[in-house]
């Protein structure tokens, strides 16, 4: 989880639904946790890419196919914008990807998270 936006001091995560997916919302109150939360949404947006593709080398440099961010990488398209105190990420999904599977995944991962709302 060290690439996860949700897991930042002073985060706190909400989710709601998008006609192709799910819309997650991340807000902090602290100023350096609002600069890694924007070095974050840029590095998730950027996942995809042929430049964005951590390496899959056991450093927790993955796409978050796996483990329990709410950033939903597989299948899916992933944009965010800044909204008051953080970002709201847009996780799409792509191709044969089951919609109210991705968002019944997030709100899983959200409900497992130390601080979380969901709307």
């Amino acid at each position: 989880m060290a690439n996860c936006p949700s897991a930042l001091s002073s985060a706190v995560t909400h989710v709601s639904d998008i006609p192709e997916g799910v819309a997650v919302a991340v807000t902090v109150s602290e100023p350096e946790s609002y600069r890694q939360l924007l070095g974050l949404a840029d590095r998730h947006a950027r996942i995809g890419d042929a430049e964005g593709m951590p390496e899959h080398s056991g450093l927790h440099g993955g796409p978050g196919d796996i483990g329990h961010c709410p950033i939903i990488h597989f299948g899916t398209q992933v944009t965010f914008s800044q909204i008051p105190h953080g970002v709201r990420f847009y996780v799409r999904a792509l191709g044969g990807v089951d919609v109210v599977a991705l968002r019944g995944e997030t709100r899983v991962r959200v409900a497992n998270l130390p601080r979380w709302v969901t709307n």
